[in-house]
């Protein structure tokens, strides 16, 4: 998968004429893959085949289908029991469900599989704090690539003292909370 950010759009961050390519390509792929790990999404747009196992007939909800990825764009196909359904068949809403307009799905174990379209498109509000979050946590290992709390040389002394802890590449609370929008 793709980083959120490009090592120009690092050094425009940092306010940089230009940045350590190689270094800047690893931690932008590093804090991606961070912020991936914190909503539980890919959040970029790909098309993903999942397989679910069915629910027993009589179960209530027998009928749903709970997709992992979110938001979806399209569903281009639904296979219960080895039946492609037809498109009418079911209703699909961008918060991730699938529901059987009659009957319900297959109540075999990997018995129903999905295809389907997720993620956030290129210019949205939800991409673009994406983005920032990514270059705020590649910014702050870039700049103190040790990750230090603190350091003095002579007698000057800088704190980082709004960074995570010591040794990680990893998201602080005021990040997490800019992400909350894309939890599922």
């Amino acid at each position: 998968m793709a980083a959120f950010g490009t090592a120009e759009d690092l050094a425009s961050f940092l306010q940089l004429p230009t940045v350590d390519r190689y270094t800047a390509e690893l931690l932008l792929d590093l804090a991606s893959d961070a912020i991936r790990d914190e909503v539980h999404q890919q959040i970029d747009q790909a098309t993903t085949t999942e397989v679910y196992d069915g629910l027993p007939g009589d179960h209530p909800w027998a009928h749903v289908i709970f997709l992992r990825q979110v938001p979806v764009t399209a569903v281009s196909g639904v296979i219960s029991d080895g039946i492609t359904l037809s498109a009418t068949a079911y209703e699909w809403s961008a918060a991730g469900t699938i529901v059987r307009n009659i009957g319900v799905f297959s109540t075999s174990e990997r018995g129903i599989s999905v295809t389907y379209t997720h993620g956030w498109t290129a210019g949205t509000r939800e991409l673009a704090t994406v983005r920032g979050v990514c270059l705020q946590v590649a910014a702050r290992a870039y700049v103190n690539p040790m990750q230090v709390d603190r350091i003095t040389v002579g007698g000057i002394s800088r704190d980082f003292a709004n960074s995570p802890r010591p040794g990680r590449l990893e998201l602080s609370e005021f990040e997490k909370r800019r992400l909350d929008p894309l939890r599922r």
